[in-house]
């Protein structure tokens, strides 16, 4: 049987300065997994650009 993985952490999240009438933002964190995955936790990086 195939377990789910799950994980929690703390993410910040900021709005960068708007260029060429776009949105961006940034999202840093740290997410440790729990359950089956704990030893899975790992640093996430996404970056959001709307045009």
């Amino acid at each position: 049987m195939l377990a789910e993985a799950h994980y929690w952490g703390p993410i910040a999240q900021f709005e960068l300065p708007d260029f060429g009438g776009g949105e961006s933002k940034i999202q840093i964190g740290y997410l440790a997994g729990f359950g089956e995955t704990e030893a899975d936790g790992h640093f996430q990086l996404k970056l959001e650009l709307e045009y």
